[in-house]
Formats: C-alpha cells, sequence, structure tokens
C-alpha cells in the first residue's frame, strides 16, 4: 500500500517517472506507444503551466512557439503541425492523425528508437515524414520537469491529487 503524501515532486515521481522508465523493458520496444503518449498530456501540462507562471497567456500560438522552442522545431507551424497529427490522433484515436480537416493528408510518421532527435520532420525520399523518438522524447518531457519542479502543481483547472489516508 502507498504511503500518504501530498509532496507534489514525490508523486510526480511516483506516478509517471517510475512506471515511464520500466515500460521501457517491455521487449521488442512494445511499450513505447504507452509511455510516448503519457508524455504527450504531461508535455501540455508543463508548457500552459510554464507560459502561465511566465505571465503569458497559455493560447494555442504561445503553446506552438513553446514546443517549437522545447524541441528544436524550425517554426511554431512545425509545432503545430506536430501536435496536430500526435497530440489530436494519439490522444483522441490512440494512432497519429493522417487526414485533416476537408480530408487533407497530413504527413506520415515513423517511430524508432533508433532516431537520434525526440521528434523531427525529415525529408526520405522527396515525403516529409515525422520521425519519432519515443524515448528521447519521454527522457525531454521529465527533464523539463525536473528543471521545473514547481510547475507540476501549478495548473488551477487542474490541481494536483494527493494521497490521503482513509
Amino acid at each position: 500500500m502507498s504511503t500518504p503524501s501530498t509532496n507534489p515532486v514525490e508523486l510526480f515521481e511516483r506516478w509517471f517517472i517510475i512506471p515511464l522508465r520500466q515500460v521501457e523493458q517491455i521487449p521488442s520496444g512494445d511499450g513505447a506507444i504507452v509511455a510516448y503518449t503519457s508524455c504527450l498530456y504531461l508535455y501540455e501540462r508543463y508548457a500552459k503551466s510554464l507560459l502561465d507562471s511566465s505571465g503569458k497567456k497559455a493560447d494555442d500560438a504561445a503553446f506552438y512557439a513553446q514546443l517549437a522552442s522545447d524541441f528544436g522545431f524550425l517554426s511554431a507551424a512545425d509545432g503545430e503541425l506536430f501536435w496536430h497529427i500526435v497530440r489530436d490522433g494519439f490522444l483522441h484515436q490512440g494512432m497519429p492523425l493522417q487526414a485533416g480537416r476537408g480530408g487533407v493528408a497530413l504527413p506520415s510518421w515513423w517511430m524508432s528508437g533508433d532516431f537520434k532527435k525526440p521528434v523531427e520532420f525529415q525529408d526520405v525520399r522527396g515525403t516529409r515524414v515525422l520521425c519519432i523518438q519515443p524515448w528521447l522524447f519521454r527522457d525531454r518531457v521529465l527533464h523539463l520537469f525536473r528543471d521545473r519542479p514547481d510547475l507540476i502543481a501549478h495548473s488551477k483547472s487542474f490541481p494536483w491529487a494527493s494521497i490521503y489516508s482513509a
């Protein structure tokens, strides 16, 4: 049984860091999608809390600019495209979105532990492909929170939970 706790940093470690590290031990990389998708909503929490704590409005434009900065996209537009494909895809239907409004095709995606960056768009034989390295993405998101643990419990709209004894 878990020890009661109200410490957000301790709970973040217990609820996210430890499980997200352990899922990498599943053979053949089969835990990658679970780790990656969990880090999508964690990143959203981080970025919106960072913007808010800086006195900025956490609107879409600011969010995409922060995403581009944190993950090295060339532009906020690439950050927005990435987020649309993966966040709207994985967190709504369990796979990346491949057709936008009006049936417009979105870039294909590849996920591999061999990529050198957490996420990037690459030109593959003349086709733009979103390349995702799930473990590096996980590590980047967890690193961002470790650098700013005050942001774990910053959200007023989605307050951090605690464990209390009954």
